[in-house]
């Protein structure tokens, strides 16, 4: 019969094996969060593989616009004290292949007295003007809602039913226009009135500054090669990337316009656009040259930003992607995991704690290690998918001796 000493044993424990039971609980539980980010990660990766033939895929040609018949285009650039890299975006926009009196160039110009960027456009532009290109700085009293507030500000001046939103330090191809114009169109030149934008992915013109940029880049190029091709030939719905891309016009005032409760904007306004019943077009090869941070101060910056600015769009935008009769079980399963995807770096962080923790511990089973490997095996064939199947800018492919 057994004894007393042996009953309280077993429902009583000591206290090292207390904290051996929550320590395993706990990391089974947190190993699960992260395999689910992994499968939302993992469905991405399928989707790109088979939209685009495992990237031998020809592009996308779009339909077609009649010479002479080109609609009227406004782009817009945004910039606050950039006067090492505005001038050279200013005459990237000017000089692109499209007739010069239906292209508009716009300078949303935030700057103050701190460096010389508003000198320098006010030339630039008045450089291009003379060259017939409509070429203009427009600014505003104040920077309430800084680069949405520029855009909401400025909403009236666009010229046309579309507009191409670049950020100071983006570069842009001469033929940018008549590679993804096309997409709005038919075959037959009519318009694809439900195609509300159309993106193209980011090149980087320091990718081999450091090794931070090395890294930047790769995990950037994760979210254009995979995530955004996966999400725009399943879905076609994605998170505007705030820059490189062109938004019919219509779709930014039905999708109620630029917003700046949150400080990702474009996010915000790309769920509002496809719940009004919108269309998004991604063309994975025609990428368009930008900086990436090259400091650590820089990136931590950035990415603060974007993590802070997803919860936010998560918390106000969540309940509406889920009720409404434009989303199926796939949107709001993909949206759900995009903007709370900033958790899955955390979880990482304590579920190595908790592995260390395990392993010294000498409790450590094989089901436990076969629940990470799913998670390592989607994170190393979603970088070797990108590496394959990344069309480069100029100095867009990886020299570091990490990455190939």
């Amino acid at each position: 019969m057994p004894s007393a000493t042996s009953y309280w044993t077993v429902f009583h424990p000591d206290a090292d094996t207390v904290v051996e039971c929550i320590t395993v609980v706990a990391f089974m539980v947190l190993v699960s969060v992260l395999n689910l980010y992994a499968l939302a990660k993992l469905l991405n990766v399928c989707r790109a593989l088979a939209s685009t033939r495992a990237f031998t895929k020809p592009p996308l040609e779009g339909g077609c616009i009649a010479p002479n018949e080109e609609p009227v285009v406004t782009i817009q650039i945004c910039c606050y004290n950039e006067e090492s890299v505005i001038e050279a975006t200013i005459n990237a926009a000017c000089s692109v292949d499209w007739p010069k009196e239906k292209l508009h160039v716009q300078v949303l110009d935030d700057s103050d007295s701190k460096d010389d960027t508003s000198n320098i456009v006010e030339a630039v532009a008045a450089s291009w003007r003379e060259k017939g290109i409509h070429c203009v700085r427009l600014t505003r009293p104040n920077r309430v809602g800084y680069k949405a507030g520029a855009l909401t500000a400025q909403n009236d001046k666009i010229r046309g039913d579309f507009v191409a939103l670049f950020d100071a330090d983006h570069r842009y191809d001469v033929n940018f226009l008549r590679r993804t114009m096309p997409q709005f169109f038919n075959k037959d030149g009519s318009e694809k009135k439900e195609i509300g934008l159309v993106q193209v992915p980011w090149a980087y013109y320091n990718t081999h500054t450091n090794l931070l940029t090395e890294y930047d880049a790769l995990m950037l190029d994760i979210s254009h090669v995979i995530e955004q091709q996966g999400r725009s030939a399943a879905l076609h719905c994605f998170g505007f990337n705030g820059t490189g891309g062109i938004w019919r016009h219509r779709a930014i005032q039905e999708g109620g316009g630029w917003k700046w409760h949150t400080v990702t904007e474009d996010l915000d306004l790309s769920y509002r656009s496809h719940l009004a019943g919108y269309k998004f077009v991604y063309l994975r090869d025609i990428p368009q040259q930008l900086e990436v941070p090259t400091n650590i101060l820089a990136h931590k910056q950035q990415k603060h930003r974007w993590t802070k600015g997803y919860w936010q769009v998560l918390r106000t935008s969540l309940w509406d992607i889920w009720t409404s009769e434009h989303s199926n079980f796939w949107i709001r399963f993909e949206a759900f995991f995009h903007m709370s995807s900033a958790t899955a770096n955390p979880v990482t962080l304590i579920v190595i704690i908790l592995f260390a923790i395990i392993a010294d511990r000498g409790i450590m089973t094989l089901p436990m290690i076969f629940s990470c490997i799913f998670v390592l095996t989607v994170v190393f064939t979603s970088i070797l998918c990108t590496v394959y199947g990344k069309v480069a800018g100029a100095k867009g492919h990886y020299c570091s001796p990490f990455f190939f």
